[in-house]
């Protein structure tokens, strides 16, 4: 990498213009991911299940799930079932 301020001014704003539209995609998708979450959050699928697979941690699914005024889960719902 050139250590020349105008080298590195000038790749920073490349990186910002190919920035843009997958920065875009991602909202898009981050969008899509907590729709489809809290969709099924609302037809009743284990918290600990949607959780596992979604890009989001548990807690930030707990607080869009507060937020869409769907109730928390049951204490101890997820320990009934079988490991593996």
């Amino acid at each position: 990498m050139s250590t020349d301020p105008a080298d590195a001014y000038a790749r920073l704003d490349a990186i910002r213009v190919e920035l843009g539209p997958v920065e875009q995609q991602a909202k898009a998708l981050r969008r899509e991911a907590q729709q489809i979450a809290l969709d099924l959050l609302r037809a009743g699928e284990d918290p600990g299940d949607v959780a596992e697979r979604c890009p989001f941690t548990a807690t930030y699914l707990r607080k869009l799930a507060r937020e869409a005024g769907i109730p928390p889960a049951r204490q101890g719902r997820r320990s009934a079932k079988p490991k593996g």
